[in-house]
């Protein structure tokens, strides 16, 4: 895990961001600089920060701005397309439960709870909120907050994203990639302590 800069939160924290490396380079994937951060805000919430810099254009976005009046839903299957994800649990085990969060460009989102590593996939008493989505030339900002009681029992987490580009290939981003195939669900992966 490179540590790329500091950058102030929403709450005037300096916050350790890290570079997030594609599982397989690709010529899409040299054109961007992707960088991730989370920070604990209270014991129930936790806020994630996405910001990818250099040839955005080239992502594939279904964005809040195409339809700000659009609801927010929490469905299924966001991983298929440009989906933003963190991966959360109290200890880094794969045998001990853990949740997934999903949260798309457009604010649609989902948090699954699961038994243990891909067992027991089921929606978590958990909330995630886009708070945050500016595309602008060059760079792409999405901060996501996650909201539950569970949350307080959290101390180890992964960042990730799907990328979709405008061929429909995708690309998978973490910070850390622990298995010979893209697997975020891997709590060797889970290199953020909170």
């Amino acid at each position: 895990m490179k540590i790329l800069f500091y950058s102030p939160n929403s709450f005037g924290q300096n916050v350790l961001m890290m570079h997030l490396y594609p599982f397989q380079e690709s010529p899409w994937t040299d054109l961007l600089k992707f960088s991730a951060s989370a920070v604990r805000v209270n014991s129930n919430e936790i806020e994630c920060e996405f910001i990818i810099a250099g040839s955005t254009e080239l992502i594939e976005l279904s964005a809040p701005a195409q339809n700000p009046s659009k609801q927010r839903l929490r469905k299924d299957d966001l991983w298929k397309h440009t989906c933003f994800e963190a991966f959360l649990s109290e200890d880094r085990k794969d045998s001990s439960p853990y949740f997934e969060m999903n949260c798309a460009p457009s604010g649609d989102w989902n948090v699954y709870a699961l038994d243990s590593y891909r067992q027991g996939l089921r929606p978590a008493a958990l909330s995630a909120t886009l708070l945050v989505f500016q595309a602008t030339t060059g760079q792409l900002h999405l901060k996501i907050g996650m909201t539950g009681e569970d949350l307080s029992r959290i101390k180890h987490l992964s960042l990730a994203a799907v990328i979709e580009f405008s061929d429909s290939s995708k690309s998978y981003f973490a910070a850390k990639h622990a298995g010979t195939v893209a697997d975020f669900h891997l709590k060797e992966s889970f290199t953020i302590s909170l």
